[in-house]
């Protein structure tokens, strides 16, 4: 065969090829699953407020306190707050009172009365109590001073 006869061979291969190919697409088209349209609804515009940072205010309390008795102060806080306390010796060591202890009392939402039972023990001296108020990620604390004598 002459090399004019073998260009006349592959060019009919190639259209024969490409009229093949060209009627699977079309096939696979027309057997193709229907996609159902996407809704996207648009986005609400809405703010969600933010949480409001959290905060202490401390009560009046009394500035000392005897060993075997109780001293108790008030807390106002965010109402959606927890509160807890935690004691510091006139060393600045923390004093483990156990997690019941440490929690303060609801009164109402954003009030609560915290009350130590002070150690009939206890170290004479300048005591700290941190309150602490809020959640594990928003927290406020204030620090008390009670001298025990």
């Amino acid at each position: 065969m002459s090399t004019k006869y073998l260009k006349i061979l592959l060019i009919i291969l190639a259209l024969a090829s490409l009229g093949i190919l060209g009627y699977i697409l079309y096939m696979f088209q027309k057997t193709a699953v229907p996609v159902a349209p996407v809704n996207i609804s648009s986005p609400t515009t809405k703010k969600i407020p933010a949480p409001e940072r959290a905060f202490i205010q401390l009560g009046k309390a009394a500035q000392t306190a005897s060993p075997g008795k109780t001293w108790s102060i008030n807390i106002t806080t965010n109402t959606w707050a927890k509160c807890l306390a935690d004691v510091y010796d006139p060393a600045e060591q923390v004093v483990v009172i156990g997690v019941k202890k440490a929690e303060a009392a609801l009164i109402s939402p954003g009030k609560f009365k915290w009350t130590w039972d002070v150690p009939a023990d206890a170290e004479t001296g300048k005591w700290t109590i941190r309150i602490l108020c809020g959640t594990f990620d928003n927290l406020a604390t204030a620090d008390q001073t009670v001298v025990v004598k």
